[in-house]
């Protein structure tokens, strides 16, 4: 898998202030500000496998 083939999702929570960082592995992350959302999908573990993933 290259860094191309990793999608990130950032939503944004209706009626708070807060985001959901998605990971392409299925992890989420809440918080309010956007930086700590990048930082926390930037900084999420390497080498785990995606959602369904086959070997």
């Amino acid at each position: 898998m290259t860094d191309r083939d990793v999608t990130y999702r950032v939503v944004w929570v209706p009626g708070t202030d807060e985001l959901v960082g998605v990971c392409h592995c299925g992890a989420e992350h809440v918080a309010a500000s956007p930086v700590e959302i990048w930082a926390w999908l930037l900084g999420h573990p390497q080498g785990h496998e995606l959602v369904g993933a086959t070997q």
